[in-house]
């Protein structure tokens, strides 16, 4: 029988021992660096267009989310989610990060919308613009007609007239979320330098955004509403009738994982990491990144087709074909190629380290005895979810190497 308080010390001590391996960049960087490039000195090219494919490249997928607007008139819309005079209370309200290159707008643009005055920032081989929001690009949208446009009307119902800008969301919108080593002081107005690129959104609530003008006497209210903060719901748009959010994914010493040799669909055997926590992303990193893209929009004039994206009762769902969307899909084509690059870029994400952070220091201890019990005390309270070590009887019908390593 443990001593609780004794357990408690010990695991705390055993876990800052194991150096809370968090994504964040693993050095600080100095005053009047806040870009977004804040943390990429010393990226070669290729990462450098790998990070800027992870801030800032859709896909394509805004087309999607004005489809998506349209069909359920606006429960659903990117244009109003991104409203400038929610800006002071974002991060509060919906859980999701200001862009430091923005400001709130003090008065409707000239179409009569509440957009955030942004500074302009130009993206090598990316032609959108910052919604306000990390994560979320603003397009010009080609079916505008400034001649038959109403902002109350869209407001209203944005089936009902084409809106002036496209909204479509990155990878960054999820994954990018506060770096512990710098936090910002103010949660509503980060810096660049307070964000880490891939360490996961803990806050960020998904289901305002699916339930953006609901009320809770709707019963779609309850179900977004009961989603956990920092979660996605990943299968949300193939309405398999689950209600099935999980955690967003970290990536941090990606290098580093556990690879498996896994045979492919064409027949090729090939070493990749198991992306998502059970394994099931078993195409490699770039094919893993490829499935994101397409979960939010990419090549959605051709899914859309497949199954009913938004109500899943009009007819059931047919398989996705690789083949097809290359062919017929030049955003899967453009975002393909781009894939190597960003695989480049999350190479280089490193963990954070306790002893780096602000006091960081005074939590970590060298005694051996303290470290003994708490690793008792992990393999006995915490093991079972949090270790990836398996008992020596088991290791049999595992692979071996890293991840499979000496248990507890």
């Amino acid at each position: 029988m443990f001593d609780k308080g004794c357990v408690m010390k010990s695991v705390h001590a055993f876990w800052v021992a194991l150096a809370l391996s968090i994504v964040a960049p693993s050095q600080q960087y100095p005053p009047g660096t806040d870009t977004y490039e804040y943390g990429g000195q010393n990226l070669s090219p290729k990462e450098r267009e790998g990070r800027n494919t992870w801030y800032f490249w859709t896909g394509g997928g805004e087309k999607f989310w004005r489809q998506t607007a349209r069909i359920t008139h606006g429960v659903t819309d990117l244009l109003q989610y991104v409203d400038s005079r929610r800006r002071p209370m974002r991060f509060k309200l919906m859980g999701v990060l200001n862009d430091p290159d923005c400001t709130a707008a003090t008065e409707p643009d000239e179409f009569g919308l509440w957009m955030d005055n942004c500074k302009p920032v130009v993206i090598p081989g990316i032609p959108s613009e910052s919604s306000g929001i990390v994560g979320l690009r603003k397009f010009r949208n080609p079916l505008f007609d400034r001649f038959t446009w109403d902002a109350d009307k869209y407001v209203k119902d944005p089936a009902s007239v084409e809106p002036p800008y496209l909204i479509g969301m990155t990878c960054g919108f999820c994954h990018i979320g506060f770096d512990p080593l710098n936090p910002p002081s103010d949660p509503e107005n980060p810096r660049w330098s307070n964000l880490a690129p891939a360490i996961g959104n803990q806050y960020f609530d998904e289901g305002s955004l699916f339930g953006l003008k609901l009320t809770s006497k709707d019963f779609r209210w309850q179900v977004a509403n009961a989603q956990p903060a920092g979660t996605s719901d990943t299968s949300r748009f193939a309405t398999d009738n689950i209600f099935n959010p999980n955690a967003i994914n970290s990536v941090v010493h990606l290098a580093h994982r556990p690879s498996h040799p896994e045979k492919l669909a064409d027949g090729t055997i090939r070493e990749v990491h198991h992306i998502l926590k059970e394994g099931a992303d078993s195409i490699g990193t770039a094919g893993a990144s490829l499935r994101v893209y397409v979960n939010i929009g990419m090549c959605s004039d051709y899914w859309t087709t497949l199954h009913d994206p938004i109500y899943g009762t009009k007819r059931p769902q047919s398989p996705f074909r690789i083949e097809l969307a290359r062919k017929d899909c030049e955003d899967w084509r453009d975002t393909e190629a781009r894939m190597p690059a960003a695989e480049a870029f999350l190479l280089t994400v490193k963990p954070a380290l306790l002893k780096d952070a602000p006091g960081g220091s005074q939590y970590l201890t060298g005694d051996a005895e303290v470290l003994r019990r708490g690793a008792l005390a992990f393999a006995d309270r915490c093991a079972t979810c949090h270790s990836s070590s398996l008992p020596r009887r088991s290791r049999r019908r595992r692979h071996s190497g890293p991840g499979s390593g000496k248990p507890f």
